[in-house]
């Protein structure tokens, strides 16, 4: 299982690798959710918009039956809503 630490926002335990770092204008350190950079984002645009929905893994079974998870997230970016799918790597996934 990946490291895990609590969005400082909304409190919610996450894996490392969806939490994300931020700075703002006055040089304070956040560590926030994948969500709830996104609400930041929201709550801060004049123009509004929508949230964007959490991805359940994806599971891709290849020819020699072997599994491959991907992780789905959507981000608000300068352009637009990105969406990223990854797979964990080993190190990840064991916790090393």
């Amino acid at each position: 299982m990946a490291k895990e630490s609590t969005c400082q926002r909304c409190g919610r335990l996450t894996p490392a690798y969806d939490l994300l770092h931020i700075i703002n204008l006055d040089g304070l350190t956040s560590i926030l959710c994948t969500p709830c950079v996104n609400a930041t984002h929201l709550e801060s645009s004049p123009a509004g918009g929508q949230p964007i929905p959490e991805f359940e893994p994806y599971v891709l079974k290849v020819k020699n039956k072997r599994r491959h998870t991907f992780h789905i997230r959507g981000r608000y970016g300068p352009a637009g809503i990105t969406l990223e799918a990854f797979k964990l790597s080993e190190s990840v996934r064991s916790d090393g």
